[in-house]
């Protein structure tokens, strides 16, 4: 059963309605997961004092993250060599603004694409989180340090402090990203850093499509854009200090099969008539997504 909410940022309860549901779906391993996302299942709104916009009313918190801990993970995890080369290419972004050989901490790690990056860098002192069972096995797979949990459960078991928090395509996930955030504050050293990418629902391609803008997906609770992310770095006690855009490489039939999930037209043709050796090329694209970078004050 799903039950209101007042807005993630401000706490404020005055909106707007933004969006209407128009399917009725409450099972959680199928709303929730790395690799899940429908649409039509959410009711938006937009907070009339801060602009935020998120689910509203919304599944108990701890029944979306039993939903990412069960869900299966198998399609996320087949383009990992393209996450780890996207990875790295951000990494190069913003590697003039760390500490020498960093400690860092990556929070929603998924197969743990940005741990092996980080490690190609040359950098030495780095470790993820990651709530699915699926996604933690695959990266001990991989002999990378991961964390079977979220963050609240890794500082009970931890008095580790790091240089970098990261939280690459996390906190749109989260149904209390200020608390995540205040957490994240917990860990890190002094004048420590934190990176977060997101779905950026105020670019211009967002403006184009509307509500029917892709990243307005199920798993999505909150949706932000560079002036409300920085607002809420600022409320938590981060000042921005570095804003881009991210973009990615996926193979070419991986984003039709997404296209296809998504119900955009024309993707099912396409998938047909396209060869599978051209479904195996990657490209480099951008969808909408911010990277910020901010400093604890």
């Amino acid at each position: 059963m799903k039950k209101d909410i007042n807005c993630p940022l401000c706490r404020n309860n005055n909106y707007s309605i933004f969006l209407k549901k128009k399917i009725n779906q409450t099972d959680p391993t199928k709303l929730y997961g790395a690799a899940n996302g429908i649409k039509n299942t959410q009711d938006l709104v937009k907070c009339k004092n801060c602009s935020l916009i998120y689910e509203n009313p919304r599944l108990d918190e701890q029944l979306i993250i039993d939903g990412y801990v069960n869900s299966n993970e198998d399609g996320h995890d087949t383009q990992y060599h393209l996450r780890v080369k996207s990875f790295y290419k951000a990494i190069s972004k913003i590697k003039d603004k760390l500490p020498k050989d960093p400690n860092i901490l990556d929070i929603g790690s998924a197969g743990g694409a940005f741990i092996e990056a980080s490690l190609k860098h040359g950098f030495k002192n780095v470790e993820g989180i990651e709530p699915s069972k699926h996604l933690y096995q695959r990266a001990i797979q991989r002999n990378l340090k991961m964390f079977n949990g979220d963050l609240k459960e890794f500082i009970k078991k931890n008095d580790k402090k790091f240089d970098l928090v990261c939280y690459w395509d996390v906190i749109e996930h989260l149904a209390d990203p200020k608390k995540e955030l205040e957490l994240s504050k917990k860990i890190l050293k002094d004048n420590g850093l934190i990176l977060i990418n997101f779905p950026d629902i105020g670019t211009i391609q967002a403006k184009i499509f509307g509500k029917n803008f892709w990243w307005i997906i199920s798993v999505h609770l909150v949706h932000f854009t560079k002036k409300t992310m920085s607002k809420l770095l600022q409320l938590v006690g981060y000042k921005t200090i570095h804003v881009s855009r991210h973009w990615q490489y996926l193979e070419i039939g991986y984003l039709i099969e997404i296209a296809i999930r998504l119900n955009f037209i024309g993707a099912v043709t396409l998938n047909k008539l396209i060869p599978k050796f051209v479904k195996k090329i990657p490209i480099a694209y951008y969808a909408s997504q911010t990277t910020i970078l901010g400093r604890l004050n």
